[in-house]
């Protein structure tokens, strides 16, 4: 039987028709349970950005590396919610400002300047940023949108003067500080509380600079105080530390049996057979619950603290020194700590 052309044509049409139609319903199928399953996009979480300005270098070893590092270790953690950038060098007072106001007018959400010297000009700049969020490295002032991070140095402090009233020969001991402003003043008091509550007998002598980065200055000091008879100097940090470092050299030089108990870093390296230990600060203790708050739109004026209860705080190792430590000094060192965090002794009082 013959089928004539434009019959079999429409056949062909209606099938054509009829898988077209079968693939649409497929297709609008397919998107809708895509779009029911998956929701509608949502556009990735704005990250942060912050902003660290340093009054010295990132590689100090000391109080400005202390807190790079603390806000890299943050960024480590929290990569998805904010980004850093650092200025280094802005230690002069007049300078702090103008820094300040550069990423304020660039859009930053939160900037930081590290160091006790920059209380008023950071004050003055958030007055005038009110939707912008500021923290200050041990100021003493808060205000709406500006927080502090702080340290219990007296904690750490009152565990170095422990340490160095069990290991003293002499009897005698120092402690080297840059400005007597609050934080170090209760550092210094603690450290000679320390001490007094194991060797009731000790004497501790302060010794301050008056500048945070008289390295020079440090060194004649305390080289004059080891030769009166201390052996054992700790100092409450910055760069200042390094003279009491090249100090204790030259005393090992000229025969004296002299140590030195740090501060903010581990300087180990420098000096292995002259430091003895000393406080590490680790500033993530403080930055990470400062961008989280950030983050949850929680952050507010109020203090961040590094303790020793949350890690903020900690002592450094003895290293190559381990075996001119006694154990039961050890040991009272440690206990130290862990009545310190238990809240059993009082660090500082004047």
């Amino acid at each position: 039987m013959r089928v004539k052309i434009g019959e079999k044509l429409k056949a062909t049409g209606k099938v054509i028709v009829t898988v077209i139609l079968v693939i649409a319903i497929v297709v609008v199928a397919a998107l809708y349970l895509t779009s029911y399953t998956a929701g509608p996009s949502t556009p990735s979480p704005k990250k942060f950005k912050v902003a660290l300005i340093l009054p010295g270098r990132i590689d100090d070893l000391s109080w400005n590396e202390a807190a790079y590092r603390g806000l890299a270790k943050t960024h480590e953690q929290m990569s998805d919610i904010f980004d850093f950038d650092w200025t280094e060098g802005v230690y002069n007072v007049p300078d702090v400002a103008p820094a300040l106001r550069d990423y304020a007018a660039k859009g930053y959400d939160l900037i930081i300047y590290w160091g006790a010297q920059g209380q008023d000009p950071i004050k003055e700049v958030a007055k005038d940023y009110p939707n912008i969020h500021f923290v200050i490295g041990c100021g003493w002032e808060n205000a709406p949108n500006l927080a502090i991070c702080d340290v219990r140095l007296e904690d750490g402090a009152y565990v170095m003067g422990v340490l160095a009233g069990l290991m003293t020969k002499t009897n005698k001991i120092g402690a080297l500080g840059g400005v007597d402003i609050a934080e170090i003043h209760r550092g210094h008091v603690a450290y000679e509380m320390g001490a007094k509550s194991v060797n009731p007998d000790v004497k501790a002598v302060n010794l301050f600079t008056g500048d945070w980065t008289d390295a020079t200055k440090a060194k004649t000091l305390c080289l004059s105080l080891y030769r009166e008879g201390a052996d054992i100097i700790w100092t409450s940090g910055d760069g200042i530390s390094i003279g009491l470092n090249e100090a204790a050299k030259a005393a090992r030089a000229e025969g004296l049996k002299v140590y030195v108990l740090q501060n903010e870093f581990d300087q180990n390296e420098l000096a292995p057979d002259i430091i003895l230990s000393g406080l590490i600060y680790d500033w993530s203790a403080c930055f990470t619950p400062i961008i989280q708050d950030l983050a949850d739109g929680k952050l507010s004026g109020k203090t961040y603290w590094a303790t020793l209860a949350n890690g903020g705080l900690k002592i450094a190792p003895y290293h190559g020194l381990e075996s001119e430590v006694p154990q039961q000094v050890k040991d009272k060192v440690n206990q130290t700590v862990n009545d310190i965090i238990a809240g059993k002794i009082v660090t500082y009082s004047e």
